[in-house]
């Protein structure tokens, strides 16, 4: 029988007030993929109740958040044995001011820079996107990001059913991101700083 996890799988609501105005949304998150373990000082870590495929693995995340204001932020850690130890790969979204700025680091390594985006929060404070963590290549790990959405300001905007280079956003190898060791662990998480978490979740998307 399913064991009902109240914080997590009714709404969760949290309150942020910024710019003098009030901003509320909720968070759904299905039980069967991750436990709430903390939530306390406006910072938020979940952590996976199953394994991801494998050490060696290529791994799909789904990460939809609102970053509301310059305390903002949003960690993605796969390929990891826990928040104790951290000793998996790290993808870290940031607010500066109106600009996207992602990070990726593993211990042993300090953060280095995989995108600033200029201006990405000038409309909307939405990031909404498909992570690839490909762990234990020749060269420690890759990485990938596509948006979710194309024309995620304009009139037009709609949802991506393949995702491609149209709506790729970044790759780690092509920026020349390399780290010569890889993630020891199989479980991912997430934790986040002044943010509402509206989807995350592990998939199996259609990549060309």
């Amino acid at each position: 029988m399913r064991k009902p996890l109240v914080i997590i799988f009714i709404k969760i609501l949290f309150c942020f007030c910024s710019c003098n105005s009030f901003f509320m949304s909720e968070t759904y998150l299905s039980i069967e993929e991750m436990n709430l373990i903390q939530n306390d000082n406006s910072v938020m870590r979940f952590l996976s109740k199953k394994p991801i495929s494998g050490v060696l693995s290529k791994e799909y995340y789904l990460i939809k958040a609102y970053l509301p204001s310059e305390m903002s932020q949003l960690e993605l850690f796969s390929h990891f044995r826990g928040f104790d130890l951290e000793d998996g790969v790290r993808v870290q979204f940031e607010r500066k001011a109106f600009h996207l700025v992602v990070k990726v680091s593993i211990q042993g390594y300090p953060d280095k820079l995989l995108l600033k985006k200029e201006n990405y929060f000038l409309n909307n404070n939405e990031i909404d996107f498909t992570v690839e963590v490909e762990n234990g290549v020749s060269y420690g790990f890759h990485i990938q990001i596509w948006e979710n959405f194309v024309n995620r300001n304009g009139i037009l905007k709609h949802k991506v059913g393949i995702l491609s280079n149209e709506n790729l956003l970044v790759d780690s190898l092509s920026e020349g991101l390399i780290f010569y060791t890889k993630g020891q662990g199989v479980k991912w998480g997430l934790k986040l700083s002044h943010s509402n978490l509206i989807e995350g979740a592990r998939i199996s998307p259609r990549v060309l």
